[in-house]
């Protein structure tokens, strides 16, 4: 039934793709209102080929519309937007084949379709400084970087340390909570955001699921600095250096409660710092885009109650590698995730064994079609995954299709 479906959606979107002349017309015409309608399909072909828990292929889908209006424009409210998404996710859970703490692919989750970002964004003072308010992904403003956005592993979007802190994660794909965020910006390149979460929980209404607010007393404070570099876009390169932090208000069970006092102990606050930066270094032509660039990113949290108290990834990309496809971008990157001392000392006390990195490489390659479409290959080796107890790696090979409707 779930490859019945997939192939029908991916038939929609090619016949879709032949009518791109409408859309474009359709869609300009919205735009002249203030109205900006897009939507992505997202479908991932993934086998773990040795390995891993299970040597298995799994199936991973997302489609995700979004409405973005400029009510400057609409309703004459000055400096103001509107923003919504929505997001349904269908297939399977590839990452119990491999068992990588990390994950492996950055659009799996549960099947389930529901609001995703509902905000509103109000700017002040020539758009030096903005507020914006309701539900909110935090990984859309904050630990974010351009040159690592084409890997498809999870840890290159935001860091494991910090991903896989919280009931349901830090307000990221596919939970997302609601906010309160105000980011300043100066013309010469430094910005400061802050943000403030609610706790969520999930909830569900004729078959459609939402966030609510949770009962639970806890809120999670994000806040980054940094400074992005647009002083040479002429010539092609650019660079941006970040440096966040983040602290949790609620109870967390501390690790190593059950060796220590044989039952569960908990504490309030949970913390955690990043650094991050990317670099162009080398540029093909002027206002092109093609090049070499590169990134590295690191963080630590609190290795008393995260299982992930260190993580670092780096890699590099080139964009137009190969002559004639100009658009196409080829990568490899490394993620490294550091287990806890309380963590594996918690683990090992049980009977397992884990190790103190969990490492994962990738080679990626995205080709970008006509319409909108793009093709991406994808090669993953595990190192070390920290669920599985079977096997101490794992190769993954996938290839990721992508249709977007603008």
């Amino acid at each position: 039934m779930k490859l019945r479906i997939t192939g029908l959606l991916i038939f929609l979107c090619v016949i879709t793709a032949e009518e791109s002349y409408s859309q474009s017309f359709i869609n300009g015409r919205l735009n002249e209102r203030g109205i900006n309608l897009t939507a992505s399909f997202t479908n991932d072909f993934l086998q773990n080929v040795s390995g891993g828990i299970n040597e298995s292929s799994s199936y991973v889908g997302l489609f995700q519309p979004a409405l973005h209006i400029d009510l400057s424009k609409t309703i004459g409210w000055k400096d103001a937007e509107l923003y919504v998404s929505a997001i349904g996710n269908i297939g399977d859970q590839f990452n119990d084949n491999v068992g990588a703490e990390q994950g492996i692919d950055n659009i799996e989750a549960g099947n389930e379709w529901k609001i995703y970002e509902l905000w509103l964004e109000q700017n002040l003072f020539n758009d030096r400084l903005s507020m914006k308010i309701g539900l909110y992904d935090l990984n859309s403003e904050f630990d974010t970087r351009t040159s690592s956005s084409v890997f498809i592993n999870p840890s290159h979007g935001i860091g494991a340390e910090y991903a896989l802190t919280g009931e349901n994660g830090p307000s990221i794909f596919p939970n997302t909570s609601f906010a309160v965020r105000i980011k300043y910006i100066q013309p010469t390149g430094f910005y400061f955001q802050s943000a403030v979460f609610f706790k969520m929980k999930g909830e569900q209404l004729a078959g459609l699921n939402y966030q609510n607010f949770d009962n639970n007393n806890g809120i999670l404070i994000a806040s980054e600095i940094g400074y992005e570099d647009e002083t040479d876009n002429a010539s092609g390169s650019f660079y941006k250096i970040s440096a966040g932090g983040w602290f949790y208000s609620n109870k967390f069970e501390e690790l190593s409660s059950d060796l220590v006092y044989g039952n569960p102990v908990y504490r309030k606050g949970n913390y955690g710092l990043y650094f991050s930066a990317e670099k162009s270094l080398f540029a093909e032509e002027k206002n092109t885009g093609e090049g070499l660039a590169a990134f590295i990113r690191i963080g630590i949290s609190d290795n008393s109650v995260n299982r992930v108290d260190g993580y670092y990834g780096a890699g590099i990309n080139y964009t137009g590698l190969i002559p004639g496809r100009e658009e196409d971008v080829f990568g490899i990157a490394l993620a490294a995730a550091h287990n806890g001392g309380d963590f594996r000392n918690a683990e090992a006390a049980a009977g397992n064994i884990i190790k103190e990195y969990e490492y994962i490489w990738e080679v990626t390659y995205e080709i970008n079609l006509r319409y909108g479409i793009k093709v991406q290959p994808d090669f993953q080796f595990v190192k070390n995954p920290a669920d599985c107890y079977r096997n101490n790696y794992c190769t993954i090979i996938g290839t990721r299709l992508q249709y977007n409707l603008n």
